[in-house]
């Protein structure tokens, strides 16, 4: 049986992945929003479509007023 961070590399806050969100919301809390979107954008390469990534990147993109990308995000996230 696989552990639940080889299922879903973003489960175990230990992951590439958590680590990739936390850095990127540190990022957003001292202000540099255009490199937390880079971040995340560029993370997507490695983990296609990671609903943690993608959902993180959606609030990015709604706090920035992009809310039909933040939407599509959002449902991509979902699917």
């Amino acid at each position: 049986m696989n552990r639940p961070s080889e299922q879903n590399p973003g489960t175990d806050s230990n992951s590439p992945v958590a680590s990739i969100v936390r850095d990127s919301q540190r990022h957003v809390e001292s202000g540099r929003v255009v490199e937390a979107e880079r971040m995340l954008t560029d993370a997507l390469r490695g983990f296609p479509d990671h609903p943690d990534i993608l959902q993180e990147l959606a609030v990015l993109q709604f706090r920035a007023g992009r809310f039909e990308d933040a939407l599509a995000t959002y449902r991509k996230a979902e699917e």
